[in-house]
């Protein structure tokens, strides 16, 4: 399974990012077309934030995307001891909290790779790795062509 973070989801559907839109809706098509989209519920709830604040989306249009990719994927929320492992991480490895509570949900699930530019490209903490599919030595990993 490969995990989107928000600013992946955010990406692709803003087509005012230019190429990091072109790279994040390719890799959101390739995950849902191979089942291997995996989304912790934060993520759904911190894309619609970021769509109706930022973009000034109306609501209904983020509720349809989130609706859109919990049907295509996987979708799991974060318990206490997610919430405790998050902590820890902050404490431990420097991680914000609330990324560190989306690496927490991966891990429990088994998630080997958490896409996004927001964590340190290449590091591995327990069984996630983190990969920024904007860059470009990352492109097979995603099953990207080398363009994206």
């Amino acid at each position: 399974m490969i995990a989107l973070d928000t600013n992946l989801l955010a990406y692709a559907i803003d087509t005012r990012a230019g190429e990091r839109h072109l790279i994040a809706k390719a890799l959101l098509k390739q995950v849902i077309t191979d089942g291997s989209l995996f989304l912790p519920l934060q993520v759904t709830v911190e894309f619609f934030n970021v769509v109706v604040r930022r973009l000034r989306w109306p609501p209904q249009d983020a509720i349809d995307f989130v609706e859109d990719w919990k049907a295509a994927g996987t979708v799991v929320a974060y318990n206490g001891m997610d919430a405790d492992r998050a902590m820890r991480a902050n404490q431990n490895h420097g991680l914000p909290v609330w990324d560190a509570l989306i690496w927490a949900v991966c891990d429990r699930a088994g998630v080997e790779v958490l896409a996004s530019e927001d964590f340190q490209n290449g590091r591995r903490l327990g069984r996630v790795t983190f990969l920024s599919p904007f860059d470009p030595a990352n492109a097979a990993r995603f099953g990207l062509g080398a363009s994206g």
